[in-house]
C-alpha cells in the first residue's frame, strides 16, 4: 500500500465553507486509506525466487498467491529462453481443480508457443496440451491434491509444501503431474526438522528451507538432476531478465544445456 501523497490544504476561505472543505478532504483520505488496506487483503501474498545452477541464473520467478488462486510469472533461459505464465484455480482445501499456462519463446531461434490447461478431477486429471497446429489431450490417473511440474516454478514446490501442511502430518504422499507426461509420478513431502522439508523429486529429494506458515524461503536440489538452487526474494523484475536473455540469444543462440558458462543476473526490486 503506498502512502498518500502530500497533504491538500484547503482554499483560503474562512467560516463554514472552509470547515466543509477540510472535512471533504479528511474523508477523502480516510476513504483512500480503506481501499488501500481492502485491495491488499484481496490481492493476496506475493514474492519472488531466484533459481540458479552454480553461479549462473537460469530463470526467475514472480508469483501471487491467496487463498483461491496461485498466479505466476516466470522467465527461463534453459534449454531456449521463453516466458511462461500459469493461473491456477484452488478449491477450499488448498488443492488445484484448474491449470492454465502458456509457454512463449523469446525469439524465432527456436521453441514454438504451447498452452496447457489441466482439470482436476480428484482421482485423474484432464490435461489439454496445444503445441502450434496440434492438440493433445489426456486423461491421467492421479491422487487428490496432484501438483503439474513444469518449468523451473518454484511456487508450484511450495504448493505441494503447504498442501501437506495442511494434512497436518510429518510425511505427506501427493502426486506429480509433468504437463505431457502420460502418467503421473509419486512423490513426497517429508518434515526434516523444525523449519525444513524433503520434498521428492524424480527419485531424489529437493531439501528445502520453510517459515512457520510453510512458504518456500529456499531450495536446495543439488541432490537431484536439475541441481538448482532457489533463493526468495520479496520481488524479482521477470520483464527484464527476460529481456536481457532474449538479447542474449539472440546475439549467441540458445543455452542448451544447464550449465552455460555466460552469468545473467536477474535485477531484483
Amino acid at each position: 500500500m503506498s502512502a498518500p501523497g502530500k497533504p491538500l490544504r484547503a482554499p483560503g476561505r474562512t467560516g463554514v465553507m472552509a470547515v466543509f472543505a477540510r472535512a471533504a478532504i479528511a474523508i477523502l483520505l480516510v476513504l483512500s486509506l480503506c481501499h488501500g488496506i481492502l485491495a491488499a487483503q484481496s490481492s493476496g501474498e506475493t514474492a519472488g525466487f531466484i533459481i540458479q545452477l552454480g553461479r549462473d541464473t537460469i530463470a526467475v520467478e514472480q508469483y501471487r498467491r491467496s487463498d483461491r488462486a496461485l498466479e505466476s510469472e516466470l522467465a527461463v533461459r534453459v534449454p531456449f529462453a521463453r516466458r511462461v505464465h500459469f493461473l491456477a484455480a484452488l478449491d477450499t482445501a488448498g488443492h488445484m481443480t484448474q491449470f492454465d499456462m502458456t509457454v512463449r519463446p523469446l525469439t524465432h531461434s527456436v521453441g514454438r508457443a504451447a498452452t496447457s490447461t489441466v482439470t482436476f478431477h480428484g482421482d485423474s486429471a484432464d490435461l489439454t496440451l496445444m503445441l502450434g497446429d496440434s492438440v493433445r489431450r489426456l486423461r491421467i490417473p492421479t491422487r487428490p491434491g496432484a501438483v503439474p511440474l513444469s518449468a523451473f516454478s518454484a511456487s508450484l514446490i511450495e504448493q505441494a509444501i503447504l498442501q501437506s501442511r495442511r494434512a497436518g502430518r510429518d510425511s505427506v504422499e501427493f502426486d506429480w503431474l509433468a504437463l505431457g507426461s502420460p502418467a503421473a509420478t509419486p512423490s513426497y513431502v517429508a518434515r526434516h526438522g523444525k523449519d525444513s522439508v524433503a520434498v521428492g523429486f524424480l527419485g531424489n529429494p529437493l531439501l528445502a528451507r520453510v517459515d512457520g506458515r510453510g512458504r518456500l524461503l529456499g531450495l536446495d536440489g543439488r541432490e537431484t538432476t536439475q541441481k538448482v538452487v532457489v533463493t526468495r526474494v520479496k520481488a524479482v523484475n521477470v520483464g527484464a531478465y527476460a529481456t536481457a536473455i532474449g538479447q542474449a540469444e539472440t546475439a549467441h543462440g540458445p543455452t542448451g544445456q544447464l550449465s552455460p558458462r555466460d552469468t545473467v543476473r536477474a535485477e531484483v526490486a
